[in-house]
């Protein structure tokens, strides 16, 4: 039997004007500033705390203070992805610079101890790791470039290991002047790995953003094209919790940003542009209602580049950094700018708000936190999955909450607040394949807003419930 819940948060605009269907901004609550380096990467760890790559890797608390820091110092690494693993360890990518600029993996324990480096050196050429992932057996597949003669070409390098990083296969991919690779996800629903690349092949003649897939043990599956995004670069990819598809963040020309979502081939389904011009450098996908926040900058063209590949920019030129908040079917929700700054990755925090982390323009690594926003973010109506829907939403007193199953799993259902705090465990128990509805009550509750989360199999679905009086 379901137990009865409801959704309560005061918010006496919404029962003035309505509900809205966009959100204000955050406003930034603190920022802090890193004598070196970037910071490229961060993630969030079970017990809240922050795993950043960049010279090496740091973990910080949520006020920004160093924790401990991991590195081997005769290698010198700048790394561009973190990824927390099941034991409470982590795993990084990037490159050393020593002098033999080859692709390294750092395997480090929840304490800070450095576990095994490894320097994977693509002969007579500089190499890096853009974006790792861990494999059912602990292994990792790994999404880099094979740098060419020039400051850009070269090619997509997709690397697999074994749980101690050493290899197990790899492919070098592409025919254009420039590939890379820039994002790798394991998808547990049709066991194989997805890699997001940029450039083209014999049988990818489409230059820009493509969609790779693999089996475990290296088999190239098939690929995608994409006319409709000639000459985007993909920045980072995920899979969807929603409807087992992909979504990945890109730029055009070093110059808009958008995202892109497809079907579970990677069919694509919808592309959304934003309304600032930037390098779209970050891409989160583990907001609580199934959005999508990428980070960047703008301000900064390619066209004009110096020797070792910076850009030559003008004195007064003001660098903004961007973030971007979308709606998980693709609607633009808030974009903010941050001058100055340059935001290379951002995560939504569960008690709220936001980290965004990158560097000050000219100086050295930077953090910020912002506050949850103050307005309602929603998708339009009749914009809800089938799978997870409300009705009447907004309610007055009472409203089912009804989902579908294609078969049988452990189903949770959580109740949160706007700020992400987890209000009520309302389901966590196994259910069977079909219909099922719950009767949500407020009769005895203030008016509000409240977030309600199904997590079934690979089904993670958020709906917000309004109630009004």
């Amino acid at each position: 039997m379901y137990r009865i819940i409801a959704a309560v948060l005061v918010l006496p605009l919404l029962l003035a004007t309505g509900l809205a269907w966009a959100m204000d901004p955050p406003e930034k609550m603190w920022e802090r500033e890193y004598e070196t380096g970037t910071f490229h990467d961060l993630e969030l760890t079970d017990s809240n705390e922050l795993a950043i790559a960049g010279y090496g890797m740091l973990l910080l608390d949520l006020e920004g203070n160093i924790l401990w820091t991991a590195d081997d110092s005769t290698l010198g690494t700048s790394n561009r992805d973190v990824d927390v693993l099941e034991d409470g360890g982590f795993i990084i990518v990037g490159m050393c610079n020593n002098g033999s600029f080859g692709l390294t993996l750092q395997r480090v324990d929840e304490e800070g101890n450095l576990l095994w480096t490894k320097v994977y050196d693509y002969p007579d050429y500089r190499d890096v790791g853009y974006s790792i992932t861990q494999l059912p057996d602990g292994g990792f597949a790994v999404a880099g470039k094979v740098f060419g003669e020039g400051l850009v070409e070269g090619q997509a390098w997709i690397l697999r290991t074994d749980a101690n990083g050493d290899t197990l296969w790899t492919d070098v991919w592409g025919t254009h002047t420039v590939n890379f690779a820039t994002g790798v996800e394991y998808d547990a629903n049709s066991d194989w790995i997805v890699v997001a690349t940029y450039g083209k092949s014999e049988n990818l003649e489409t230059i820009g953003t493509h969609l790779l897939f693999y089996s475990l043990n290296g088999e190239y599956l098939f690929g995608t094209d994409y006319p409709d995004l000639y000459q985007h670069d993909p920045i980072d990819l995920c899979t969807s919790t929603a409807d087992g598809g992909y979504t990945f963040a890109s730029q055009y020309l070093a110059a808009d940003e958008s995202i892109s979502h497809t079907d579970s081939v990677g069919n694509l389904i919808w592309t959304r542009s934003g309304q600032f011009a930037a390098l779209a450098l970050g891409f989160d996908r583990a907001l609580l209602d199934d959005g999508y926040l990428h980070s960047g900058w703008s301000g900064v063209s390619f066209n004009d580049s110096a020797s070792i590949g910076w850009p030559t920019l003008p004195e007064d030129l003001v660098v903004h950094a961007n973030l971007v908040r979308w709606s998980g079917g693709g609607v633009l929700l808030w974009e903010l700018e941050d001058d100055y700054r340059q935001y290379y990755c951002t995560i939504q925090l569960p008690q709220g708000g936001y980290m965004a982390a990158g560097a000050v323009y000219g100086g050295g690594a930077y953090l910020a936190r912002y506050a949850p926003e103050t307005g309602i973010g929603e998708e339009p109506p009749g914009s809800e999955s089938p799978l997870l829907q409300v009705g009447p939403n907004p309610f007055c007193s009472y409203c089912a909450v009804s989902f579908e199953l294609s078969r049988g799993c452990v189903a949770r259902l959580d109740l949160y607040d706007l700020s992400g705090r987890l209000v009520d465990t309302v389901l966590d128990e196994h259910v069977g394949a079909g219909s099922h509805e719950a009767l949500m009550d407020g009769s005895g509750l203030a008016p509000g807003v409240y977030l309600l989360r199904l997590r079934a199999g690979d089904q993670n679905l958020v709906r917000r419930v309004v109630l009004v009086k």
